[in-house]
């Protein structure tokens, strides 16, 4: 009888206080090229220069997938200057200019779990699930803080000369 009790009271403690293995959904969104050149300080403009094939020695460049749910599709880029003395990993940079988001709290009221955005890539659309791909990265040959990107079928050039991202100043 009295482990009757014990065994009601602990499913009444249960019910009071709710479970505590909350499960919170994690949505990878992208943000747009123009608001992620805003915020960080970096000129972006469209270019043609994409194509250039002369290297600079100075720099090593790669794109990279970053998020193993877009496997095979490059999500991002680091670009590394002066011996790996200076680099910058796109992703590492959109998670600081854009953190991860709360945005909706489940409707189970024992468990406040919550839903959130966690920004990784470049898309079309600010919060839009659907990436863009960076089909190749280079420095200029001449200046270190000029970058050819291409990302999404368009060639972008980046001046990131008045930035926290300068390679040489």
């Amino acid at each position: 009888m009295k482990l009757t009790y014990i065994i009601i009271f602990s499913l009444f403690a249960v019910m009071l206080t709710g479970c505590s293995d909350c499960e919170s959904d994690y949505d990878e969104v992208g943000v747009t090229i123009n608001d992620f050149a805003f915020r960080t300080g970096i000129k972006s403009e469209i270019s043609q220069a994409c194509v250039s094939t002369h290297k600079n020695t100075n720099c090593i460049t790669a794109a990279n997938n970053n998020v193993s749910q877009y496997y095979g599709i490059n999500l991002g880029f680091v670009v590394q200057c002066n011996n790996g003395k200076y680099r910058f990993d796109l992703q590492e940079t959109i998670h600081t200019y854009y953190p991860m988001e709360k945005y909706k709290e489940k409707d189970d009221p024992f468990e406040k779990c919550y839903d959130y955005y966690v920004y990784d890539f470049f898309s079309n659309f600010h919060k839009s699930e659907t990436p863009l791909e960076i089909k190749s990265i280079q420095v200029d040959e001449i200046n270190d803080n000029i970058w050819y990107i291409s990302i999404g079928g368009t060639c972008y050039q980046w001046d990131v000369t008045n930035s926290n991202f300068a390679v040489t100043k």
